[in-house]
């Protein structure tokens, strides 16, 4: 589970309107789509940990992946997306 009292950058990689409707409230939270996941790594420092989150799980594996080779070591993915975050009751907030 994320641990709130971590130091870790997360990238929530959603794009269109569920990325608007709902997500998880963090401090050092990045919205990107896949395509601009290219523009934000210059902007992650190095030795950060990054934590990737997506709906169900999908786009975040490319985006682990491609974080990657680009040299970061410590990324991890939000198994099953925020999807399954909400299925189990964690907190989530909803647009108004």
């Amino acid at each position: 589970m994320i641990d709130a009292k971590d130091d870790f950058i997360m990238i929530d990689v959603r794009k269109g309107i569920n990325a608007d409707q709902f997500w998880i409230s963090y401090t050092n939270k990045k919205v990107v789509t896949l395509d601009g996941l290219t523009g934000l790594v210059g902007e992650i420092p190095s030795g950060k940990k990054i934590i990737v989150v997506d709906l169900v799980g999908k786009r975040s594996h490319t985006a682990v992946r491609y974080l990657v080779l680009k040299g970061f070591s410590d990324v991890s993915r939000l198994s099953g997306g925020i999807e399954k975050w909400m299925k189990d009751g964690l907190p989530t907030e909803y647009a108004k």
